[in-house]
């Protein structure tokens, strides 16, 4: 009795067994193949590719776009690459469009000046009047003076019409140095604090003055107030007269 019971687990373990074997490979047909159950197209990698790269199924040919470049197919039987091709060539501007052109005059100050325009050559113009041709792209003019402060200014078609461009050179500021030799003395130039025996710039900025009042005053053992002309890009001593 005993042994008849054992001989009947032995074939009630082999039966689930091959149940689950069975489902296992069932499972695996469908996943692997699903053209098997479902009549899908198969896709196997033992055929020989298309023209898309899938191996295995046929893909109507279509007349290939001029602007798309299409890689050679991948030798793993992937997706093959599609890419974009651009036009680089120029495009002709529109026959419709007119380009504005004309002179814009640019006055320069001092009319001395040596100007540059659209980065040419450097020369001087009479009266400092200077003739720009604009047509389409803006033109840079620069200018320069011994006495000034190398400046420009872009002259465009929005200018075309109009009395033109000033270009006012800055001139370059005078240099103030206080020196005083008595201890302990304080400076202030033009109401500000200086230093003893340093360069103050005196700024001129933009104007047709070339001379202005400098005001020097030492504070020691009394005050000593001075007060001075300078010119554009001079440079001054003042000396203390204290004790």
């Amino acid at each position: 009795m005993a042994s008849r019971r054992r001989w009947k687990r032995v074939v009630a373990a082999i039966g689930a067994v091959a149940l689950a074997a069975g489902g296992t490979w069932y499972l695996r047909r469908v996943l692997v193949h699903p053209s098997a159950e479902t009549g899908s197209p198969e896709i196997r990698g033992d055929e020989d590719s298309g023209g898309d790269g899938i191996a295995g199924v046929s893909v109507p040919s279509a007349t290939p776009d001029a602007a798309l470049a299409i890689a050679p197919p991948p030798t793993d039987g992937g997706t093959p690459i599609v890419m974009r091709r651009f036009d680089a060539s120029p495009r002709t501007p529109d026959a419709g469009v007119a380009v504005a052109s004309g002179v814009v005059t640019v006055r320069v100050s001092p009319h001395t000046s040596e100007v540059s325009v659209g980065g040419g050559p450097w020369k001087a113009y009479p009266d400092g009047a200077v003739p720009v041709t604009v047509a389409g792209a803006p033109v840079r003019v620069m200018a320069r003076n011994p006495c000034c402060q190398e400046e420009s200014v872009v002259v465009a078609a929005a200018d075309l019409g109009t009395p033109g461009k000033l270009l006012d050179l800055e001139f370059l500021p005078a240099m103030v140095t206080p020196r005083c030799a008595t201890a302990g003395v304080e400076v202030h130039v033009n109401g500000k604090m200086a230093r003893l025996d340093r360069q103050t710039p005196i700024a001129f900025g933009h104007t047709t003055q070339t001379q202005q009042s400098v005001t020097v005053e030492f504070f020691g053992e009394g005050v000593d107030t001075q007060t001075i002309k300078v010119r554009y890009a001079e440079n001054v001593e003042v000396t203390c007269h204290l004790p």
